[in-house]
């Protein structure tokens, strides 16, 4: 009788071995489990990291590609060669000038625009006169600008005989309705209305109303 009730001791203490194991491997496996997920999670925000990084190279491909103007006299058209010569946008402007951030000012029919280094319309050519930061007046003739471009993102352009801003995404932020207006400089910008002088914001905001003289 006690060699039976060893026996039962004996069987009982291995059952409780074998789920103690079993208990042990399942908690191994949702361990496992747990784990495994966050590593196909990190591959997945990698992989969506490397494609961002890949659309912004190609979207900006345009703004490290260096172009220069060139006039074909046969013609009395410009366009755009690389730095190996070869003609990359075709001659098609009155007028163009050069690259600066990505874009470049041209002329169509007495109008003025801006294209990106594809020789996409970033604006129309619909402003009869464009401002550069050196606060500058391109409106007709030859310019040859060492330096030029927008100031703090906005630049200075006529319309209907009123100036306004526009972005660099060709966008008309400002609406042209001053008689002149110049380049931002730590974030304003001077503005002429009935021969009066004042400043406006980024937001187009009139900070200081146009009543002096003379601004500077």
């Amino acid at each position: 009788l006690q060699k039976k009730d060893d026996n039962n001791n004996e069987q009982e203490k291995q059952n409780r071995k074998k789920d103690n194991t079993d208990t042990h491997e399942q908690i191994i496996k949702k361990e496992y489990t747990f784990t495994k997920k966050p590593s196909m999670l990190w591959i997945m925000v990698f992989t969506c990291f490397v494609v961002l990084i890949c659309l912004f190279v190609i979207r900006n491909k345009q703004v490290v590609a260096k172009l220069y103007p060139i006039e074909d006299k046969s013609i009395s058209k410009y366009g755009y060669i690389d730095a190996e010569g070869i003609v990359v946008i075709p001659y098609q402007f009155d007028k163009a000038l050069r690259f600066f951030g990505g874009l470049a000012v041209i002329k169509k029919v007495n109008k003025w625009g801006l294209i990106n280094t594809l020789g996409k319309d970033v604006t129309t050519c619909q402003y009869d006169a464009i401002r550069w930061f050196n606060n500058d007046e391109i409106s007709g003739g030859d310019y040859d600008f060492d330096e030029y471009g927008f100031t703090e993102g906005l630049l200075a352009v006529k319309k209907n005989n009123k100036w306004g801003y526009i972005n660099m995404s060709g966008n008309e932020v400002i609406p042209c309705k001053y008689d002149v207006s110049y380049a931002f400089s730590n974030k304003l910008a001077r503005i002429e209305e009935n021969a009066k002088y004042g400043f406006i914001d980024k937001s187009g905001k009139e900070v200081i109303p146009c009543q002096y003289d003379f601004a500077w």
